[in-house]
């Protein structure tokens, strides 16, 4: 616990050193965003109630064989509350919906903790996030149980999975015509259409821990080092351009779209039932957010959604970890 309350500091810290040499980097290149494109508010909050689930899907697929996959996801509650933005900050307060009794007997118990902060100026973005999940439910049961039913059978549960996922990432904006900051957080307005090259860079740290046996009876033949697996822990250090456009009508309502791809260097520590490994692979990076909503003078309202892929190479299998999220809320500024 402590070790993870140094790397949120950190966390913090850095982010706050970045965003500080973004803004100077502002001032002395002149990157103020094109006013006829975007309208900051520069002097204003920004105050949104919201809903929101941050959760993630745990893949893994058969080299050979794609369509031979184990899905594993946690039963995740839901937030609400409220985000704060003043210029490139952001904060938001919130607390937990208790689960519905029947959900939780159907998926099971997931013990879950979210971390994410992030930073938005008008040409750079910086984001650090900590999830740690205990207990998951098989999403596809229905591929390997005969006559299983979606809505009445109970999924069958992963109590003693685990995973934890540490994130940084940074990119770089280049063209001043497109607000990340008007779709995504509101402290801007996007006045007409745009798009934007970027450039992304990210480290992400991934943990595996299970007890038991991952691969359903029926896959042991298919994936045989799947069902050894006890551990594993992934560095992955990564690159990925990218391209985002955002679609303006009738002054006020948008659509934005976002997507990185990208290669990494990946070194990684697993653990079998007899043998532990250390190896060094390549790994492919994805990354993509979308947004839509209104965005006016004074009230704004959006849906925002992202995902961000990072792949595992293991033996004769691939582990996608996909961290996700969602998010609805209306606000206003002032």
């Amino acid at each position: 616990m402590k070790k993870m309350k140094k790397i949120f500091i950190s966390s913090i810290l850095l982010l706050y050193c970045l965003s500080a040499s973004s803004q100077l980097l502002d001032k002395i290149f002149k990157r103020n965003p094109d006013s006829v494109y975007v309208m900051p508010y520069k002097n204003k909050i920004t105050a949104k109630p919201f809903v929101s689930q941050q959760f993630m899907s745990l893949n893994f697929i058969d080299f050979d064989n794609e369509s031979k996959n184990v899905i594993y996801n946690p039963n995740v509650k839901l937030y609400t509350g409220v985000e704060l933005n003043y210029k490139f900050l952001g904060f938001a307060f919130s607390a937990k919906i208790p689960r519905i009794k029947s959900m939780q007997a159907k998926f099971g118990d997931t013990k879950f903790f979210n971390f994410k902060l992030n930073i938005t100026t008008s040409h750079f973005g910086a984001e650090a996030f900590f999830q740690r999940y205990n207990g998951f439910y098989l999403f596809n049961a229905k591929d390997f149980i005969s006559n299983f039913s979606v809505l009445s059978d109970t999924f069958p549960q992963q109590e003693d999975l685990g995973v934890y996922n540490f994130g940084l990432s940074a990119y770089w904006q280049f063209s001043k015509k497109m607000s990340l900051a008007a779709a995504f957080n509101q402290t801007q307005r996007q006045l007409k259409t745009a798009g934007s090259f970027f450039f992304m860079t990210s480290y992400l740290l991934s943990g595996i821990s299970n007890e038991g046996i991952l691969v359903p009876d029926s896959f042991l033949n298919t994936l045989p080092h799947l069902a050894s697996y006890r551990s594993g822990v992934y560095n992955t250090f990564a690159i990925a351009p990218g391209y985002g456009k955002t679609f303006v009508f009738e002054k006020s309502i948008y659509f934005t779209l976002v997507g990185y791809a990208g290669v990494g260097l990946q070194p990684q520590y697993n653990k079998f039932d007899n043998k532990s490994e250390f190896k060094f692979r390549g790994a492919y990076k994805f990354n993509g957010r979308a947004a839509i909503g209104y965005n006016g003078e004074i009230f704004f309202a959006s849906f925002t959604a992202g995902a961000d892929l990072t792949t595992i190479k293991l033996r004769d299998i691939k582990i996608n970890v996909i961290p996700m999220f969602w998010k609805i809320g209306a606000g206003m500024r002032f």
